[in-house]
C-alpha cells in the first residue's frame, strides 16, 4: 500500500484535541 500526503490541522480546544481535514483533501475510496 503507497503512502499519499494528506493537509491537516492539529487543533486543541479544551481537554480536546486532534486532526481536522478538509473533506475535499481525503480521498473517497480507502483503496486510493
Amino acid at each position: 500500500m503507497s503512502q499519499i500526503a494528506v493537509p491537516c490541522v492539529l487543533m486543541r480546544g479544551g481537554t480536546s484535541k486532534g486532526p481536522y481535514f478538509k473533506l475535499s483533501d481525503v480521498p473517497v475510496d480507502r483503496a486510493e
